[in-house]
């Protein structure tokens, strides 16, 4: 179908995204997505960095923004530069689910369990796709039951004997 003919089209996409930016330079969320684009379609998550800070310049009171330079510069090995921003979303205060999601992350990669948990359970509970992390806490702890429990009450159509059809968000 339509959707099928667009997947995987990330060149068109950029080209796109560049005339949004021609008609609206400061729109944050068009340069974060290209450097999704460049990080995630390209491959290339060192290119989608000045696209991450760009979206900062223009928009510094959200916390998806440095939470996107957190999480990238922490999967390319460049700490001092992930605890910079990670610092950044943090002094944003409660922030959104994918800001507590990469800082779940983040925490979980030092040891730091206890405020990774937190920061995840923020994170299940302002969108549940991100309920994979508390699952996650569930099954180290050998608790299959509250890991159940969990899908039970935000997911109860994975729990059917029905066949469903399923989305992306299922598939966490």
């Amino acid at each position: 179908g339509a959707a099928r003919a667009s997947v995987g089209r990330f060149d068109d996409a950029l080209v796109a995204y560049k005339r949004a930016i021609k008609i609206d330079p400061t729109m944050a969320i068009v340069y974060t997505n290209v450097g999704d684009i460049q990080a995630y379609g390209f491959g290339r998550p060192a290119i989608a960095i000045p696209w991450y800070e760009a979206a900062v310049d223009r928009d510094p009171g959200d916390p998806t923004h440095p939470a996107y330079l957190a999480y990238t510069n922490q999967e390319l090995g460049r700490d001092t530069e992930a605890e910079r921003w990670t610092a950044q979303t943090l002094g944003m205060g409660a922030g959104n689910a994918w800001s507590n999601f990469v800082l779940a992350l983040h925490y979980l990669a030092r040891g730091e369990e206890k405020t990774a948990r937190h920061h995840a359970e923020k994170a299940a509970a302002l969108d549940p796709q991100y309920l994979f992390l508390m699952r996650d806490f569930d099954l180290r702890k050998g608790d299959y039951s509250a890991a159940r429990a969990r899908y039970a009450t935000s997911f109860p159509h994975l729990l059917t004997r029905e066949l469903q059809t399923l989305n992306d968000r299922d598939a966490l």
